[in-house]
């Protein structure tokens, strides 16, 4: 009896494991579905707007649209790094593409930190030759932050007589001696200064830190190879694999319109297919469409 109770209980708790598997992929599979589909919705639109920017890039250089995806590409593969940085400043997704990518890299980095600084002390320098209070509180933040900067200031203020040019030629003196990146450190880390200094420093994107970044053979071919990634994933739609659909509307005032490719086949494709549509409870639509500039999910919030 007892050797039947232990084969009763066995037989019992893989019973149990099983439920427990079964529930678990019950939650876990669909799930995993719908963030798939969810991902790539978004891409699909993020790529419908990236080839509406193309479409008005080249629009710019051959004074019409065109209908052909494929050339359209080629259009900017054949040149690949002669329309980059109009892409990336026409286009959002190519341009965060970008920083994401070398987010943490430390060249890139010191790169927009200097360019940063460089542009925020050139804005500076220009305020402080008709704001005399602001040149000596510029200066009073670097003094109590460096002592090498300190010295160099008194070296120069005792100078002239008008505190004013005092003030700017003893600023023009740190500029010209010590790094725009450590300047521009100190001077966010003063907390009187922290709020001012950010008003000054611009909103810069990736088309500002290119140039610099290119200089580097080996950043050149990574930035192309990126570039070259991002244009081949504009042909297809991800969730059905097939290309997007362009037409030229219009006589006098034409537009460019994007279709997203997915269509009533490719979502009965999905009823019909018992393990997406029954244990994965999945379901996909087309994603949508830019007509005459306006895109159709926008419409919807």
């Amino acid at each position: 009896m007892a050797v039947e109770k232990d084969k009763g209980s066995i037989i019992y708790k893989i019973i149990i494991v099983l439920l427990v598997v079964v529930l678990i992929g019950a939650i876990a599979i669909p799930k995993r579905m719908w963030d798939q589909e969810n991902r790539n919705q978004k891409a699909c639109r993020q790529r419908m707007s990236s080839l509406l920017a193309a479409e008005m890039l080249f629009l710019q250089h051959n004074d019409a649209y065109t209908d052909s995806l494929d050339g359209l590409i080629h259009f900017f593969q054949d040149s690949l790094g002669k329309y980059l940085l109009e892409f990336v400043k026409m286009d959002t997704f190519l341009n965060v593409r970008l920083i994401n990518y070398f987010e943490k890299d430390t060249f890139v980095n010191a790169v927009i930190d200097t360019i940063k600084a460089d542009t925020t002390l050139k804005d500076l320098r220009r305020s402080i030759e008709i704001q005399s209070h602001l040149a000596h509180s510029i200066l009073r933040a670097l003094s109590r932050k460096d002592s090498s900067m300190a010295v160099k200031i008194a070296e120069v203020m005792p100078g002239i007589v008008e505190p004013h040019e005092a003030a700017i030629a003893a600023f023009d003196s740190v500029t010209n001696n010590f790094a725009d990146v450590d300047i521009y450190k100190y001077l966010l880390e003063d907390d009187s200064l922290t709020i001012l200094v950010r008003t000054y420093t611009p909103d810069l994107t990736m088309v500002n830190y290119l140039p610099k970044i290119k200089l580097r053979q080996e950043y050149a071919q990574k930035v192309d190879s990126l570039y070259s990634e991002f244009l081949n994933e504009l042909y297809k739609c991800p969730t059905v694999d097939k290309m997007y659909h362009i037409a030229v509307e219009g006589s006098v005032i034409t537009y460019a319109n994007i279709r997203c490719p997915l269509d009533s086949r490719d979502s009965m494709a999905v009823v019909k297919d018992w393990y997406r549509s029954t244990i994965g409870g999945q379901k996909i639509e087309n994603h949508g469409k830019i007509v005459r500039g306006e895109k159709s999910w926008e419409k919807l919030y």
